[in-house]
């Protein structure tokens, strides 16, 4: 079972810009609060003003080219080794990439001079047959957010090829756009589910990075045991003021 929990904003993504094709959905969520005469990537500080010399750095390869088929959902991954050719001072390795066939971007210290970039290109029966071309770009920077870049930038090239024959587009079909609840000040923390349907695609390969508004929801979590269904949970906050709330939670997968 996946399970994705986060906060009521987007979630930190880091140094990289990490770009999804996405079903895209807003469901607009009500809370009636009645009120009763009881009341009740790398480590370091990331300051982005941090001075630091000039760290060149190497890559294992600058061209990398992957293969996958219409027919295989398996992750197809690639990895590139960064070593820091000096280390005088606390570094990250950050960057951006375009998104045609690549699906994701991550960075790892494996120890003060190595990073390992992970490379996940897109599930191949999500895309046409075909040459997806990226291209990343790498950065060296004196803080987590890469607001202090260091030197210059080195772009590795990708080239994914899609083979086979096309298969329809996955969906996503959300069973409620709209939630209303109702609770007491001294009532513990009230719950919804907003129910999923997917079609070409099964749940627990959905990567939730839906995002919600807060003014009466803690938190909202996707839950995809596998198959074709697969639900966003939400939690309301407790014990709120008498009032009616609202938030517009945009669900993609």
């Amino acid at each position: 079972m996946r399970r994705n929990r986060h906060a009521s904003t987007a979630r930190r993504r880091g140094v990289w810009v990490i770009r999804s094709l996405s079903c895209s959905v807003c469901v607009r969520v009500y809370l009636l609060a009645a009120s009763l005469c009881l009341t009740a990537c790398g480590g370091g500080s990331g300051s982005g003003n941090v001075s630091v010399p000039a760290a060149p750095f190497t890559l294992s390869q600058t061209d990398i080219a992957a293969t996958s088929d219409t027919s295989n959902s398996a992750p197809v991954i690639a990895t590139i080794m960064v070593t820091v050719t000096n280390t005088g001072a606390t570094v990250y390795v950050g960057g951006t990439f375009s998104a045609t066939g690549l699906w994701e971007v991550t960075s790892t210290q494996t120890d003060t001079r190595h990073y390992t970039l992970t490379l996940q290109f897109r599930d191949a029966p999500t895309l046409a047959p075909g040459t997806y071309n990226d291209t990343i770009n790498v950065q060296l920077c004196g803080d987590q957010n890469c607001a202090n870049p260091i030197g210059s930038t080195q772009t590795v090239s990708t080239h994914y090829i899609v083979t086979g024959t096309a298969v329809p587009r996955p969906r996503v079909t959300v069973g409620t756009t709209s939630i209303s609840e109702q609770t007491l000040s001294f009532v513990p923390a009230q719950q919804a589910n907003i129910p999923l349907t997917f079609q070409n695609l099964d749940s627990i390969r959905a990567v939730d990075q839906s995002t919600t508004t807060n003014s009466a929801i803690a938190s909202i979590m996707y839950v995809g045991p596998g198959g074709a269904t697969g639900i966003i949970a939400v939690t309301f906050k407790p014990t709120q003021p008498k009032g009616t709330y609202q938030d517009d939670i945009t669900i993609v997968l």
